[in-house]
């Protein structure tokens, strides 16, 4: 078994995903950063320790690096299909008017949202719904998806069956395919 779980999540959501977790395992081995710098240091700290890391809607990138420290598979998950891999993907969806929404977990390799997928979960998005729609959706199906892999993380050490029937599609989109596509200043 892991002997520390990481989740890497926004300061906001720390203490709830803490106690979530630590609810199901009875452990103490598990830990929450919201910095690169926080990262660092426990993984330094936890040198040859199997650790596994579970990224949770952040906007920190997990340099390569890290991904090399850890032995056992990190996931990454956030709001988002497969069609829309990248940035602020509710607003991709949003403009595009996708009738799906919602979000994915992945293996977390070095280039962003190209890792396997391992779970999806996605709701039907109503014709002409507001951007707030997809953004509630993103959220809502990121939650279930972090119920979902901290449990089969914690009962197993083994990497989560990928979904074969499910890739990444069109393009990543950055930051700068944000600003471009909506027509907001850098």
């Amino acid at each position: 078994m892991a002997e520390l779980l990481v989740i890497l999540t926004e300061e906001i959501a720390r203490a709830p995903l803490l106690t979530f977790a630590r609810a199901r395992s009875g452990r103490t081995g598990i830990v929450a950063a919201s910095s690169k710098a926080e990262l660092a240091a426990i993984l330094a700290e936890s040198a040859g320790v199997p650790v596994r890391l579970i990224a949770f809607c952040t906007s920190v990138i997990v340099g390569p690096e890290h991904i090399a420290a850890l032995q056992l598979t990190p996931y990454n998950i956030h709001p988002g299909t497969a069609d829309y891999p990248g940035v602020h993907p509710e607003a991709f969806a949003h403009a595009n008017a996708a009738r799906v929404f919602g979000a994915t977990a992945h293996e977390m390799v070095t280039e962003i949202d190209a890792g396997p997928i391992v779970a999806c979960a996605e709701v039907d998005i109503p014709p002409h719904a507001p951007l707030s729609a997809y953004a509630d959706a993103g959220c809502s199906c990121a939650l279930d998806l972090f119920q979902l892999i901290v449990n089969q993380c914690l009962a197993s050490d083994g990497d989560l069956p990928r979904m074969a029937d499910r890739a990444w599609q069109g393009p990543r989109n950055r930051l700068a395919d944000y600003r471009a596509r909506f027509g907001i200043a850098a």
